[in-house]
């Protein structure tokens, strides 16, 4: 797997106001499903998108998807907040050379909710719910 570098919205602290929780699910764009690539985590929030299909900051999307376990796709815009480009050969191997000075990313997309249904943000609760109980925390 090749490595990556982050690109910010020139912002260079955390904005976040929740935990980001880990899902492995295709995510589509809508309302032409197209695929875009993998929800990789997840927040009430906003979500992670692993693609090389990269958007620029401040792009608004609209994404579609399914948790795990439920029937009911999951409609969201999003705003692309941050985005992780992918490095040529050259620059991967300058990175690699000093792994210490470096963090390597995975391509894809940080995007904050813009719009959410009260019903698909519910769905999204309910499953963060779910793994926190699974894994015994309450953060």
């Amino acid at each position: 797997m090749s490595d990556y570098t982050q690109e910010t919205s020139g912002m260079g602290e955390e904005k976040r106001k929740s935990v980001r929780h880990p899902v492995s699910v295709n995510i589509d764009t809508f309302p032409d499903p197209i695929p875009l690539g993998r929800l990789t985590n997840i927040s009430t929030e906003g979500l992670f998108v692993q693609t090389t299909n990269l958007r620029e900051v401040g792009t608004t999307i609209d994404l579609c998807f399914t948790l795990p376990h439920s029937p009911k796709k999951i409609r969201v815009s999003a705003e692309v907040v941050w985005v992780n480009y992918p490095v040529g050969a050259e620059e991967e191997a300058h990175y690699a050379a000093k792994p210490d000075r470096y963090i390597l990313k995975t391509p894809g997309m940080g995007c904050r909710f813009t719009w959410i249904s009260p019903e698909d943000k519910l769905l999204i609760e309910r499953f963060i719910k779910d793994i926190k109980d699974k894994e015994g925390t309450t953060s």
